[in-house]
């Protein structure tokens, strides 16, 4: 799932293979998107909220506008499913993961593949920094038995639920040029996002803890430390102060202060998956009870 930037709209992709943007005040579904038979495991608004990302397990994704329903662009080149889908922030290039073990940027306007980042295992998830100059993925680095974090990917007769450490990897968004891992995070990265000014990443994984790093140097910066078990969630609020983490197994959402690292506040019961946008900065987050 993923909010607009503005807050005001929300996506989601389905496994019956459509995508839904509803008004997340009211309920109300705005318009469903069919992008084919296959699963969706991706969307994305752009900048202006105007247009919407969708890619799922036919490895093309496409660019719709929302509001009529029309598919703008698709993106061709890409077999392999696609694992995570996001504008840059001027809108003018689109990043993707894919299970190839490669993420790919496009240009937004014609479909043409810019470049390719290519990784040594699947990529789960990319992300690129609020400034549009770094990219980071994270790669499934290492199949473990009842200690890793499940995904859900797609198998010959279905879903199959693996378990994976992740590895996490910074590039330069301008031409792909590999800059440094992510190192030192305990048990490996699932999660990974920007802050709002780009100076900073926060990571969560297998290790029971949180780490952030200087996007800069690769340097780590905090380390975060009360969820029980692994951390499948984290973001920055939009003011960059705060820190929102999502543990699966202990079930909790915790808020943390994003440079003393004092625990704020902990929600129980639930974890969220995806964090508003509004301009309060106030943690209004989508969330799941685990099954």
């Amino acid at each position: 799932m993923a909010y607009s930037p503005d807050g005001q709209l929300l996506a989601t992709g389905s496994w019956d293979g459509t995508a839904r943007v509803w008004q997340p005040a009211t309920g109300r579904l705005l318009r469903l998107l069919p992008h084919g038979t296959n699963r969706l495991w991706a969307v994305g608004f752009s900048p202006d909220g105007r247009r919407l990302i969708t890619g799922g397990d036919d490895g093309e994704p496409v660019v719709w506008a929302w509001a009529t329903g029309t598919q703008v662009l698709t993106l061709r080149g890409a077999t392999a499913s696609v694992t995570s889908a996001a504008f840059f922030p001027d809108g003018r290039r689109i990043l993707t993961g894919h299970d190839d073990r490669i993420a790919r940027i496009w240009d937004a306007l014609t479909g043409r593949a810019l470049f390719a980042l290519h990784e040594t295992e699947a990529v789960v998830h990319a992300a690129v920094s609020p400034d549009g100059e770094r990219i980071v993925t994270v790669s499934e680095s290492t199949f473990v038995g009842g200690d890793g974090v499940r995904r859900l990917h797609p198998g010959v007769d279905g879903i199959i639920s693996t378990l994976f450490r992740g590895a996490a990897q910074v590039w330069d968004a301008a031409g792909g040029r590999k800059l440094f891992p992510l190192a030192g995070q305990p048990g490996g990265i699932s999660t990974v996002a920007f802050s709002p000014d780009s100076r900073r990443i926060v990571a969560g994984g297998m290790g029971r803890t949180v780490s952030v790093w200087d996007a800069a140097t690769g340097r780590e910066e905090l380390r975060l430390d009360g969820h029980s078990d692994r951390v499948i969630f984290t973001t920055f609020v939009p003011d960059g102060t705060r820190i929102v983490t999502g543990g699966f197994d202990d079930a909790t959402t915790r808020v943390w202060d994003a440079t003393s690292k004092q625990e704020l506040l902990t929600l129980t019961g639930h974890l969220a998956l995806a964090l508003s946008p509004m301009g309060d900065n106030s943690p209004r987050a989508e969330t799941h009870l685990p099954d």
